[in-house]
């Protein structure tokens, strides 16, 4: 935040340069000059309500955090145990490459964890506003620690597909690992004791993941 008129930003692609972002403040302000003005009033409650309204006019942009965190994916679900070694073995080659310059974080953000959710409809409703605000609580903290402009590696047993963050405003580095042979699929199952079930279901479903998805 620059003012509280201005942010200072870009738009998340590829080759956008910083610049000025009108808030959302200064938009309201904007839009309010060309509505008809009513007439004018001199009751304090009046203006105070529209005070307000001005204050909290939506916010046009998403916000994100200042480098994208890195979440890595694939080949099967995160419960599998051949997706969790991996997944260490590439953090830590990311780790020792970058040094200091990487943050790991293990957090329970995610989408996902609503699904588990079994229990009467009106406590249902408390569960997944108790889910909204694990979710807003752990992006404020990823938020946070990207400030400093360090990568943020995110360990999240809760993010298996793409579809899992993409209601969640990070606009995270994905890395999809694949396995598209069958037979060698199998085999690695084997070695790290797993009877594959679930595991092969989760491999299918990432290998038939479109780019755009």
């Amino acid at each position: 935040r620059y003012t509280h008129d201005w942010w200072i930003g870009r738009v998340v692609a590829a080759e956008t340069t910083i610049g000025f972002i009108p808030t959302a403040r200064r938009l309201a302000r904007l839009t309010e000059q060309h509505e008809e003005q009513p007439e004018k009033s001199t009751d304090k409650n009046a203006i105070v309500a529209r005070e307000v309204e001005i204050w909290e006019y939506p916010n046009p942009y998403t916000v994100v955090p200042s480098t994208r965190p890195i979440i890595l994916l694939g080949p099967c679900y995160q419960s599998s145990r051949l997706t969790q070694l991996m997944h260490a073995a590439v953090r830590s080659a990311i780790v020792k490459k970058f040094g200091s310059r990487v943050r790991r974080l293990t957090t329970e953000i995610g989408e996902r964890g609503s699904s588990k959710i079994r229990i009467g409809k009106g406590e249902r409703t408390i569960a997944k506003k108790t889910l909204a605000d694990i979710n807003e609580r752990e992006l404020r903290l990823i938020t946070a620690m990207t400030e400093d402009l360090h990568l943020i590696l995110l360990e999240c047993a809760n993010i298996s597909t793409p579809g899992d963050v993409a209601q969640l405003n990070m606009a995270p580095i994905l890395f999809l690992f694949r396995i598209s042979n069958r037979q060698i699929l199998l085999k690695l199952l084997k070695k790290t004791g797993i009877k594959g079930h679930n595991a092969i279901a989760g491999a299918d479903y990432l290998n038939q993941l479109t780019p755009d998805q």
